[in-house]
């Protein structure tokens, strides 16, 4: 490994070790108490599951602006499934529906994308519009909720972790050891390099975008069993969160050789602990959007002065 990609690895790493050792001492302490572990490991849940999806659609310089619309619609069509069925259906049942939901949306953004040749940053920003507008104009005339005990069991602490534990190991092995992960970073290095090399790319750009799919389903899932009921706000800033995830973890948005999944779930728990010290420290949601908003910026603008191509290709 090179002296630079060694900096560039190690990096990350450093950053997480110090926004730690900050807050901690910051917040004298408050931060490794209990309670606070306990959320912490609720707030990185999410984030890092879809995170784990969505590090396969960014290495090949993929985007999706939907992710966080597209777990809160998930999370209405469960908690209506639920409440038609007066909470007697198998919660495994709903997490498929889930799933399922979440899976044929982000189907139909790559197929609009890669057979209409529509970018996928305007079809992901129109599908997050539709996905926002039709779940705010369902739960402003109606209250979606689960009974508190209906989901109690997957909202327990050992339940969260041995399900994060899995995706991630799984996701690792398919994105550093399969074809489907590799083929992934090939095509962000070159998608006309790809194409010449007899690379299917359209078939793995779909694949990526189902495989993504799947972990908003699931993250959706675990959100509505420790939340149970369903707002117009419901998904929140899951994809601002994922993108300064990525970028935090030194992975370039427009993906290639140098994405790695290490770097994602380093980024995941930096931007957990970011927010969750700043909220100890007693800023409000939109000082802490604002400070997230111009970390991400500046990781970018310095992206792109160290990167001889740019950023994006």
């Amino acid at each position: 490994m090179r002296k630079n990609q060694f900096v560039g690895y190690i990096l990350p790493f450093a950053g997480l070790i110090l926004v730690f050792l900050f807050f901690l001492i910051m917040t004298q302490g408050r931060m490794i108490k209990p309670s606070n572990i306990s959320n912490i490991i609720d707030q990185v849940f999410t984030t890092l599951i879809v995170s784990v999806g969505a590090i396969f659609v960014y290495a090949h310089g993929g985007f999706d602006m939907s992710v966080s619309a597209i777990c809160g619609i998930a999370q209405l069509a469960m908690a209506a499934l639920v409440t038609a069925t007066d909470a007697r259906i198998h919660p495994l049942l709903v997490l498929l529906v889930g799933v399922v939901i979440c899976v044929v949306i982000s189907m139909l953004n790559a197929i609009v994308h890669l057979e209409l040749k529509v970018p996928i940053f305007v079809v992901t920003l129109c599908t997050m519009f539709a996905c926002s507008g039709l779940l705010a104009n369902i739960a402003q005339k109606q209250i979606y909720s689960v009974p508190m005990m209906y989901l109690s069991t997957y909202n327990q602490t050992p339940v969260r972790l041995l399900t994060l534990l899995v995706i991630v190991v799984i996701g690792w092995v398919l994105f550093e050891k399969t074809k489907l992960g590799k083929i992934q970073k090939v095509i962000g290095g070159s998608p006309v390099v790809s194409l010449q090399s007899g690379i299917d790319v359209k078939k793995n750009v779909f694949l990526a975008f189902v495989t993504l799919g799947v972990t908003v389903g699931i993250a959706a899932f675990f959100t509505l069993s420790r939340l149970t009921r369903v707002t117009a706000a419901s998904g929140g800033n899951l994809q601002t969160n994922i993108m300064i995830a990525i970028v935090l973890g030194g992975m370039p948005l427009s993906g290639g050789a140098t994405s790695r999944l290490s770097s994602v779930i380093c980024g995941a728990i930096t931007v957990t602990l970011l927010t969750n010290g700043m909220t100890l420290m007693g800023m409000n949601a939109a000082v802490i959007n604002a400070v997230k908003g111009i970390l991400f910026v500046l990781i970018i603008a310095i992206s792109y002065k160290r990167s001889p191509d740019g950023l994006y290709t």
